[in-house]
């Protein structure tokens, strides 16, 4: 008999202050504009979780084995919807705006069993 342990169970990051929920991007297929289209809405989300972790296992036959991801922290705020730009220009940031904005997901980890 034999075990394996220390398995990849899902993906887990640090929380962000004021964030509703988060958005998880996956890409399966190692594209290099991944950020860019997630960041101009061309990549739509797989999965909202509320906890600052997504696990494999709630996609069902999903082989997540090198794949990429991002993470979008999303708010609601009065009325307005608010997201955390993963590929956000450095002029952009600047911007002032009549909301509080979100800071990106950061610190990124592999859950194992």
């Amino acid at each position: 008999m034999s075990r394996v342990t220390g398995l990849p169970r899902g993906i887990a990051w640090d929380p962000v202050d004021g964030a509703d929920d988060y958005y998880v991007h996956v890409d399966f297929s190692d594209s290099p504009d991944f950020l860019v289209d997630v960041d101009s809405g061309e990549h739509m989300h797989l999965a909202v979780v509320t906890e600052p972790q997504f696990l494999f296992h709630s996609i069902p036959g999903t082989d997540f084995n090198g794949a990429d991801f991002a993470i979008v922290a999303h708010a609601n705020q009065d009325g307005v919807d608010v997201y955390s730009d993963p590929a956000s220009p450095t002029g952009f940031q600047d911007v002032p705006l009549a909301f509080t904005p979100l800071e990106s997901p950061a610190n990124g980890r592999l859950l194992t069993a």
